[in-house]
């Protein structure tokens, strides 16, 4: 693998070792090659520079696409500063981002016609580019006009001088909290992260990524569009959740890198239909069998259960998980069905993978090692030796945009504070148990982390959600769990009794200081952000 430290050289070099493999698929039997990608791209960055749109600030909202991420690469290879926006965004939303950076130029997809057209109403300045060919200006009749003015040979795509600390990205992130930062990233940023994420595992050519993550995400641009490229592998889209069967039958894709919610539903979708066929003592049995056979390194579990890969396209051989913590029993049901799940840990200012637990590395109720290039530190520990982590590498960001105060307070000496808190286990790999935020301080002055006891309390078949509170009450604190209930179990009259007991069970595995004392049943789901983590706040 030859490693590059821009977005720019990352393509010549991929198109050099792969001119003619697949790299970004427009449905399930189309596609371009490395190298007719290369071209569009040129050519796309000559049709916008028509616009003088060199150096400039480029919005991109919509759904996932080829279209997107033809878009992404163009701005991102030396045309000017992306600036990836969630397509869920409401109006008010929008225009508030719009306050807070200029914004000089806005691609979009159709999906986004109305949104745009209430945008254009006060902002008449910005040049608005379709991804449809029915509008006036669209990246298709761009795309021509480049490729009229401009051959594939033409140096000025060559003469372009990208330097590795170039901006490449603003990232808008409200994370768990109200009030978005925006996030800067260098060409360095991306380009190394993706390297060195692709290390970690043995990528091959035949590769096919499944984009399904909201698209504006860094961890879904750099997992599943950057990733791939750096191993002449490819990337296919999701055209939206509720087609998320019907998209992954038809593209067969081999590595879906996913959230923690997405691998609890293929989880649950599997067990239900094994339920519903009456499978579960034969199912049961072939875990055990072939769990047996791999202590000798033979797999027969691809062999064995053939039905259940197959209704997934039936080529995955990989899921990777990041954004949140996936609970391990969920890891070990996947991979008893035969699928190798992949744990991750990051932060958009870290570009925005820190850790993943590669294929050689078994520890599963672990986030892994640091990928390459990276340093982590645990500091200010406790007597369990838990402390907050801090990174340092070529991913952490340039810096939080117009936010010096806060640049100070989060990288000192090159190390970003993560504000997450963890501990570096026997194995060598990090596991995570929190954000300082949200500890809870005992009446003893012992720390109690939240999410380490919602992680056992969604263990319940009876709750879908938790979020776990401390309450002073005349001088004692209260532990106070906040769920969420599973569909089925809402109009189950025995409900919270059967919790109650749950509960009990719970505490009698923990020291009395974090028993939970209470608990209050929540009539909706919680909030959550694009990648599905519950807004705590």
């Amino acid at each position: 693998m030859i490693k590059t430290t821009t977005l720019k050289d990352l393509l010549n070099t991929s198109v050099e070792q792969y001119p003619n493999r697949p790299v970004l698929y427009k449905s399930f039997d189309k596609y371009d090659t490395y190298e007719e990608l290369k071209n569009k791209i040129i050519s796309l960055m000559a049709g916008m520079l028509e616009y003088k749109l060199q150096g400039k600030n480029i919005a991109i909202i919509g759904s996932n696409s080829y279209e997107w991420a033809l878009s992404f690469l163009t701005v991102s290879c030396g045309l000017g500063i992306s600036i990836p926006l969630d397509k869920e965004l409401t109006i008010e939303e929008l225009n508030n981002t719009l306050k807070q950076i200029k914004i000089d130029c806005i691609i979009y997809s159709d999906d986004m016609n109305q949104k745009i057209a209430d945008i254009k109403k006060s902002y008449k300045d910005i040049l608005y580019i379709s991804m449809n060919k029915k509008e006036k200006i669209n990246i298709y009749d761009l795309l021509e006009k480049g490729k009229k003015k401009f051959s594939t040979g033409n140096t000025f795509f060559n003469d372009l001088v990208v330097k590795e600390d170039d901006l490449v990205a603003y990232i808008f992130t409200s994370g768990t909290s109200e009030k978005s930062k925006i996030i800067m990233l260098s060409q360095k940023n991306l380009a190394t992260n993706a390297y060195g994420a692709a290390e970690l595992f043995e990528l091959k050519v035949t590769d096919k990524f499944f984009s399904v993550l909201p698209i504006h995400h860094t961890y879904e641009i750099v997992s599943s569009i950057l990733v791939p490229m750096t191993s002449g592998a490819s990337a296919c889209f999701n055209s939206g959740i509720k087609n998320f069967k019907k998209d992954i039958n038809l593209n067969q894709p081999t590595i879906i890198m996913a959230v923690p919610r997405i691998l609890e539903f293929i989880c649950s979708s599997i067990e239900k239909e094994i339920k519903k066929q009456n499978k579960e003592k034969i199912i049961n049995m072939l875990i055990n069998i072939s769990n047996f056979f791999l202590k000798f390194k033979i797999n027969l579990k691809k062999l064995f259960f053939k039905p259940i890969h197959k209704n997934l396209g039936g080529k995955i051989r990989m899921l990777g998980c990041g954004a949140a913590s996936l609970d391990v029993d969920v890891l070990n049901k996947l991979a008893d069905f035969g699928y190798s799940v992949h744990q991750g840990y990051g932060l958009s200012e870290c570009s925005p993978i820190v850790t993943t637990r590669g294929i050689h590395y078994k520890d599963a109720d672990s986030v892994g090692v640091p990928i390459a290039g990276t340093e982590i530190k645990i500091i200010n520990k406790d007597k369990s030796d838990i402390g907050e982590i801090i990174v340092k590498g070529d991913q952490v960001m340039l810096g939080y945009y117009n936010n010096d105060f806060l640049n100070k307070q989060v990288i000192k000496n090159g190390w970003f504070h993560t504000g997450d808190l963890g501990y570096i286990k026997p194995s060598g790999c990090l596991k995570i148990v929190g954000r300082t935020k949200n500890i809870i301080l005992s009446s003893n002055g012992k720390n109690i982390y939240p999410e380490e006891i919602e992680a056992l309390i969604v263990n319940s078949p009876y709750i879908k959600e938790a979020i776990v509170k401390g309450k002073k009450n005349n001088n004692k604190l209260l532990v106070i769990a906040h769920i969420v209930l599973e569909p089925d179990y809402c109009n189950d009259s025995s409900i919270e009794k059967k919790i109650t007991s749950f509960i009990a069970d719970i505490n009698s595995t923990l020291p009395s200081y974090k028993h939970i004392n209470k608990f209050i049943i929540e009539k909706e789901e919680f909030p959550k952000t694009t990648t599905l983590k519950i807004k705590r706040w």
